[in-house]
């Protein structure tokens, strides 16, 4: 009765009573789901924050996520100075605490003049995840890019990116800086059409779009939460703090179980596959480069033929074209992208661009009802897995063991890369260990390693050749341990005569250091990939080597192996090798393993 009388006389008490009490039942009642979005709008996951900056967080923050979403509710509760400030810096979570439990998605901020301009500037309707292929040329985006788009009223696009700089070419010391110590982390919005430009046409990179199926609340809260992380410290780590997690954690604010990824090393394929998943993808384009369309146009082209069209655009005959390459819409769009390259190209000037085109695109009324089938055609969902571990069997007469291979990213050679640019590999931290009667050792660690087998095209060229840093702890083939740190490099040319069929040839430089000997070794390789029927690819290549292990003398050797690809998530390999080492050994083996990837 005391109380109640209390209450009566006092409206002051009265208000905080209310608001404690209502605090309370909202520490009693959140859901699951409510606690999963919140720490998605903190970026908080496993207990740890993505943000560095403790202004980010109201209260205790990663200790207690209930104490930190009380301590905003109770801000928000309250008309002062300090929620009309907090509005202003975290709109999205002002909103989204408005809309869940203050029973309002109305906020007003026109008090916000820094926001008020965000907003008018970006005026975002939909929102599209980018991803922007693989360029293993560059450090920065040799396992491509995701990001997102901001789709506009009026036809503004803008793009929102999450990177960071690469200032050295010195490997060991930007792995370590992306992976132990980290470097710090950008966003940057800036028009959409300067990003496109950047990666179709300076790195020949195919962007791929994916419009979120979003409401117009899903849409505001992602752009305010964008606003939220502007000055906001997030360090950039390779593997666990890139532009394919930080685009996860965003996207996760309106579908939180998008961010529940088992993989430690989320990377920007596995972004565009878990979103795909999620059904929140209401349409998929592509907005290829022009070195794409060069080569997938003309797949079945041969070299005279391609050398006659730039001819005939060269001099301004294409009308005495034969009238049979213009029926074909495949071809239509060759010759399109072809004049367009040759104009960028420097070859024609832009009147003569003009007329080429008009005259190709007047053929395409007569060719508008045949479509043309590129959906499956270089389609990241359709890649396998970019985390692999394999186990093998390896049989000779003389010393068979177990071999397990590690890789965290991203895919070998010997892979099915149907769906990658092209044939390539790329192998980050991947350590392999053998294991036989006697012992278990590092056979290898590859710290660094890329190849890439672009076929040679009259037109735009195209080179081949791989580069690999690592240590090699022991000699498989002598089965010896060693102690040898490497840098191994080649360039060469291949060659497609068919679109399953791709040879090559490659030449290169190998440099060596055990710790007390520095030695250079050469080598020559020939090599052939082929896809046959039921997801099988072959890989045929030779070899010959000379100063290996600083022994001077030279060796052959010849391998064939065949990966059987059963699903996105595992494959079968089975293979051959016959190694001659000129005075020293020669030894034939074979392998059978199973291959997992994640």
């Amino acid at each position: 009765m005391h109380c109640f009388y209390f209450l009566k006389r006092s409206k002051i008490a009265s208000f905080f009573f209310c608001v404690l009490f209502s605090t309370i039942s909202f520490a009693n009642t959140f859901s699951d789901e409510e606690i999963q979005s919140y720490k998605a709008l903190l970026h908080i996951k496993n207990a740890t924050p993505a943000v560095q900056d403790s202004n980010f967080f109201v209260s205790t923050g990663v200790q207690d996520i209930k104490t930190e979403l009380n301590a905003t509710i109770d801000i928000l509760s309250v008309e002062t100075p300090k929620k009309a400030a907090f509005i202003c810096k975290f709109p999205a979570r002002s909103l989204w605490i408005n809309k869940r439990f203050l029973n309002s998605d109305k906020l007003n901020f026109d008090h916000c003049e820094d926001l008020s301009k965000y907003i008018n500037a970006v005026e975002v309707n939909s929102i599209s995840l980018v991803y922007a292929s693989e360029n293993l040329v560059s450090p920065s985006s040799f396992m491509g890019h995701a990001f997102l788009k901001l789709n506009g009223e009026q036809g503004q696009q803008h793009a929102v990116s999450y990177f960071t700089e690469v200032d050295t070419i010195n490997i060991p010391k930007l792995l370590f800086e992306s992976i132990v110590t980290g470097k710090p982390g950008f966003f940057v919005v800036s028009p959409f059409s300067e990003s496109a430009q950047f990666y179709r046409e300076v790195e020949a990179r195919n962007l791929y779009e994916y419009h979120l199926d979003l409401n117009e609340f899903e849409s505001k809260l992602i752009t305010l939460h964008l606003w939220e992380l502007n000055n906001q410290r997030i360090d950039y780590y390779f593997h666990t703090h890139n532009c394919a997690t930080i685009t996860l954690d965003i996207l996760g604010i309106v579908e939180p179980q998008l961010i529940q990824s088992p993989k430690s090393w989320v990377t920007p394929l596995d972004v565009v596959k878990v979103v795909n998943k999620s059904n929140r993808v209401k349409q998929a384009s592509i907005k290829p480069s022009l070195n794409w369309q060069l080569r997938a146009f003309s797949y079945d082209l041969p070299s005279s033929s391609k050398l006659l069209l730039q001819n005939k655009l060269s001099e301004e005959t294409i009308v005495e074209l034969d009238a049979s390459w213009l029926k074909n819409p495949i071809y239509i769009q060759y010759l399109t992208a072809l004049n367009r390259y040759l104009f960028e190209d420097g070859t024609i000037d832009e009147s003569r661009w003009h007329k080429n085109n008009t005259y190709i695109q007047s053929f395409r009324v007569n060719t508008s009802s045949s479509a043309i089938d590129v959906e499956h055609f270089k389609n990241p969902i359709s890649r396998l897995n970019d985390s692999q571990l394999a186990i093998t069997l390896k049989l000779n007469n003389e010393n068979s063991h177990l071999s397990f291979k590690a890789l965290p990213a991203s895919h070998l050679l010997s892979d099915d890369n149907r769906h990658a640019f092209s044939e390539s590999s790329l192998e980050l931290l991947s350590p392999t260990l053998i294991i036989s009667e006697n012992a278990i050792k590092l056979d290898e660690l590859v710290l660094y390693g890329i190849s890439q087998y672009i076929p040679h095209d009259p037109i735009v060229s195209g080179l081949s050749g791989y580069f690999t840093m690592g240590y090699s702890g022991f000699d498989t083939f002598r089965f010896k341990n060693e102690n040898d740190v490497y840098l191994d490099a080649a360039i060469g040319l291949s060659f497609q005569p068919h679109v399953s069929l791709q040879y090559y040839g490659t030449v290169g430089p190998k440099l060596a250091f055990n710790g007390k000997d520095i030695w250079l070794e050469s080598k020559a390789e020939a090599g052939v990939f082929a896809y046959l029927k039921g997801n099988n690819k072959l890989s045929l290549k030779g070899a010959w080597q000379f100063n290996k292990s600083n022994l001077n003398k030279h060796s052959l050797s010849m391998e064939l192996e065949n990966v059987h690809t059963l699903n996105s998530e595992q494959a079968i390999i089975i293979g051959a090798r016959y190694h001659n080492w000129h005075d020293v050994k020669k030894t034939s083996s074979l392998y059978l393993g199973f291959k997992s990837y994640f």
